[in-house]
């Protein structure tokens, strides 16, 4: 299953480096895509972003009180639970209530 993970400043992108890592020693069926770390080098990352997000049916959002506000986050949680049917994002909170 693809999984794409949705990350804004730096408390949240290192919370999605280390889902990114754990989560296909949980469930290895899991196929995890964090921007940062799975886009090509000297790739159009636009366009690798809106590839991965057609082709995830699950989402998680790390939200932290840095990027809660964040209008990016916002968009590919929109992007992947309109991209399929069954579209899924979960939120993360970290330090949030």
């Amino acid at each position: 299953m693809k999984l794409f993970v949705s990350w804004s400043q730096d408390i949240s992108r290192q919370i999605a480096q280390d889902f990114r890592e754990w989560l296909p020693l949980v469930n290895q069926t899991i196929e995890p895509f964090m921007s940062e770390e799975d886009t090509d080098k000297g790739a159009h990352w636009s366009s690798t972003i809106r590839r991965e997000l057609e082709q995830s049916a699950f989402g998680i959002v790390i939200l932290t009180a840095e990027n809660i506000d964040s209008t990016w986050l916002h968009f590919e949680a929109g992007a992947i639970a309109k991209s399929v049917e069954e579209g899924r994002v979960v939120p993360i909170l970290f330090g949030l209530k």
